[in-house]
């Protein structure tokens, strides 16, 4: 009996010491193989690494964790944290055995030629936060097991061919998203209308898919939000008066997004908004009375183009401080100053804008231009750097008879636009005074060519 007392008490040790060796590190050898043969599995699912990046970096020659694009944590353990391969070219899929890397927070391979189906595995990162698949060839579905990983902020499949619906109790289990991207996709059905679930979403973007029906009016709970896209859409019905609650919304986006409304005054008083887009819709009515009458003047871009908007323009666009691009054309709106209703500071900046579209062909809409760049401050760049680059080169070519003088004439046309275009009204000059300096560069012009 003693000597099996004393065999069993010595096997309970060994398991003890055993089971304490796993618990300081001895399991970390699992883990660290797992995670590199995960890694390893991806590599093998590559079909296309042009510059042999992963071909000659990820060997077993070194640890993987110093291997390009992944960072590791844990000490003693060695787990993958972070795989960044953004933009290396790369072409293949993504295996199933991603699900397996337990301590990744962070998974970017955005500008690449990724394709196939999203593998339900994702799901498995608990711990994930960021997730970038921005500009692939992904298609099919996003897998709703993504959805139920509460840590995620970070979400950005833009710019593939995800097709599929969204489940309206989306936001329900992502109580810390800040970012949703799903621009230029194939994605349908309605727009999930419990939006307001997500209350800590800053960026919100479907914009390019083939959604339908109503802008939910649960919208208005997205306090935090600071830019929300969801034009190209196949939308109905009108913009919710929930919106006046958007606070913190700086870029509103809703380009043909087949609305048919009356535009809401309440969406005027939102104090941060900078960027108004809902041109190319069936808007109708009136403009709001009260633009720019609050205390606030920040709008500095408001395009309603190709819509049915009727009416006058409000008097108090005036005071409209900020306002850098405002685009009414294709409307049934009355001529600018048409009633006294616009004041004539109002007047010279469309005046200005209209000369730099006649000799640039470009439009303050335009793609190139930006919250950064704009069409004046393009213009303005360009007289100091070199006015032809802003000319348009159907205007004047170098080989012709008195190309100098035509050059000389649109340049001084720029700078009279560009004093019609001041950021100020105070600043700008007087309409008849345009006109007038107008006819003196037509005069100085003619002489030239005598």
């Amino acid at each position: 009996m003693e000597k099996f007392s004393t065999t069993f008490f010595s096997l309970a040790s060994v398991l003890i010491s055993m089971q304490c060796l796993i618990a300081l590190g001895g399991g970390a050898t699992n883990y660290t193989t797992s995670d590199e043969s995960v890694l390893l599995a991806f590599k093998s699912h590559l079909t296309y690494d042009p510059n042999h990046i992963l071909a000659a970096n990820w060997t077993t020659n070194t640890s993987f964790c110093h291997w390009l694009g992944v960072s590791c944590c844990c000490r003693g353990q060695n787990r993958v944290t972070s795989l960044n391969l953004s933009n290396m070219g790369l072409q293949g899929t993504i295996p199933p055995q991603i699900g397996n890397l337990s301590f990744l927070t962070n998974f970017n391979i955005s500008f690449n030629h990724f394709n196939g189906h999203l593998p339900a595995e994702l799901g498995q990162l608990r711990r994930l936060k960021e997730f970038d698949l921005y500009g692939n060839d992904f298609s099919g579905e996003i897998p709703t097991s993504i959805f139920n990983v509460s840590a995620i902020q970070w979400i950005n499949v833009a710019n593939n061919s995800l097709s599929g619906s969204l489940s309206d109790y989306m936001c329900s289990h992502l109580p810390k998203l800040r970012v949703l991207w799903l621009s230029y996709n194939e994605f349908v059905g309605d727009v999930p209308s419990k939006w307001g679930e997500c209350r800590e979403l800053q960026y919100l973007s479907f914009f390019g898919n083939k959604f339908t029906g109503f802008i939910p009016r649960s919208i208005g709970n997205l306090t935090m939000l600071k830019k929300l896209y969801l034009g190209q859409n196949n939308l109905q019905g009108e913009l919710p008066l929930e919106m006046e609650n958007l606070r913190s919304l700086e870029i509103l986006g809703l380009r043909s997004a087949n609305l048919t409304s009356s535009i809401p005054s309440s969406l005027f008083n939102i104090s941060s908004l900078k960027e108004l887009y809902l041109l190319e819709n069936q808007l109708f009515g009136s403009l709001p009375m009260d633009i720019c009458s609050s205390d606030v003047h920040g709008l500095e871009f408001l395009a309603l183009q190709h819509n049915q908007l009727t009416g006058s323009i409000p008097r108090y666009v005036g005071n409209c401080t900020s306002l850098r691009v405002l685009d009414l054309s294709d409307n049934k709106l009355s001529e600018y100053g048409q009633e006294g209703l616009v004041s004539t500071k109002c007047d010279v900046y469309s005046f200005g804008i209209m000369m730099m579209e006649v000799f640039t062909r470009k439009k303050p809409t335009d793609e190139m231009f930006t919250s950064d760049l704009s069409l004046s401050r393009w213009v303005s760049e360009a007289l100091v750097k070199g006015v032809t680059q802003a000319i348009d080169s159907r205007l004047i070519r170098k080989d012709e008879e008195h190309f100098f003088a035509k050059v000389s004439c649109v340049s001084s046309i720029f700078e009279l636009a560009l004093n019609c275009t001041a950021e100020s009204p105070e600043n700008r000059i007087n309409i008849k005074h345009a006109l007038a300096l107008l006819q003196k560069i037509r005069l100085k012009f003619l002489a030239k060519l005598q």
